[in-house]
């Protein structure tokens, strides 16, 4: 009986979702045009930053875990070190923005992807007693992706569509990128749930760092899964088109 309400208020979601795409699709001046989804660009897009973001919140929500109760780092020293992304990110937009005005937005926003699969490989490969730089790697190049992918997958989404549609383009890019945000954290601490109980026998409900190898080995296990899912968002970028701003 406990699961009884958690699966009516699922169905209940679905099932209102689809009522709305259908009273959406059917209507004269729809709140959100569905049609603009038939662009390919547009579609792919969305799909990418979705993925990444995903990803990129995972990797934000479950490091401090390990950095602080695994390799026992001061909760100073993990703050300044998840300040890294945002310099980063300043610091590689604007190459970013310059190259998707010169390549089209395909070129970059692919290759930001990729370095999220380097970001996430290197999760896969932490030990209960690494070295605190191999970590601060992972972050690093997780901030590349975001400084890379972001501003080109921007242009994509929104620089090219028509002037009558860039609103609505950018308030999905900013839906989505929440959306995102927020499964991230839901289906990584899921994953680390269950990849938790399947390496130490423990159930979900006691996931801890207190067992500090079976935590890593479900960490490890994590980051992994998230690469699959990374690599629908590669082929999603690349397959975009070529096409570049006007």
């Amino acid at each position: 009986m406990g699961d009884s309400p958690r699966l009516l208020l699922i169905l209940g979601f679905f099932l209102s979702l689809i009522g709305f795409l259908v009273h959406e699709a059917r209507a004269k001046n729809p709140f959100v045009n569905l049609s603009l989804f038939k662009i390919r660009r547009f579609s792919f897009s969305v799909i990418s930053l979705l993925i990444v973001a995903m990803c990129y919140s995972l990797t934000g929500f479950l490091l401090p875990f390990y950095l602080q109760d695994i390799l026992h780092l001061s909760p100073t020293r993990v703050g300044l070190l998840f300040m890294a992304p945002s310099v980063l990110t300043v610091a590689l937009a604007p190459l970013s923005g310059y190259l998707a005005d010169r390549l089209g937005p395909r070129i970059p926003a692919t290759v930001g992807v990729v370095f999220m699969v380097v970001s996430l490989a290197i999760g896969g490969f932490l030990r209960v007693d690494s070295h605190w730089l191999m970590p601060t790697l992972l972050v690093v190049v997780g901030a590349i992706t975001n400084g890379i992918f972001n501003p080109a997958n921007s242009t994509a989404m929104i620089a090219m569509m028509p002037k009558e549609h860039r609103g609505f383009a950018s308030a999905i890019n900013h839906v989505t990128f929440g959306f995102g945000s927020v499964f991230g954290v839901a289906l990584g601490g899921l994953c680390m749930s269950l990849a938790f109980e399947h390496y130490t026998g423990v159930k979900t409900t006691s996931l801890t760092t207190g067992n500090a190898a079976g935590f890593v080995a479900a960490l490890n296990l994590t980051f992994l899964a998230a690469i699959g899912l990374t690599l629908i968002a590669i082929a999603t970028s690349a397959m975009r088109g070529a096409e570049k701003p006007r």
